[in-house]
């Protein structure tokens, strides 16, 4: 009872002792998009209240500034996951959790 198969892409052979990880290029691209978005949203809501704090100091030179870096943060992060889901889509897989 030997047989091969196909699972997501991956060779799979039922009766002998070497299976293969879930974890290949796909899960290291979700990782890194994970990680990455994640610290875009940070650095958005950072920049969100260092815009909120200069807005009420009268700065307006860096309230523009930080309001720039919130909004190119939060499109960055937006995108990219949103990137790696429809990639993952358009390879027909699941969508994972992305950490």
């Amino acid at each position: 009872m030997y047989a091969k198969g196909v699972l997501r892409g991956r060779s799979v052979e039922v009766g002998s002792a070497q299976f293969s990880s879930a974890k290949g290029p796909e899960m290291k691209l979700n990782t890194f998009a994970g990680w990455v978005g994640y610290g875009l949203a940070l650095l958005a809501v950072t920049a969100m209240g260092l815009f909120l704090v200069a807005v009420g100091s009268g700065y307006d030179a860096l309230a523009v500034l930080a309001g720039s870096v919130c909004v190119v943060a939060i499109a960055g992060a937006m995108g990219l996951v949103g990137g790696v889901v429809k990639h993952d889509h358009r390879l027909h897989r699941t969508t994972p959790r992305l950490l």
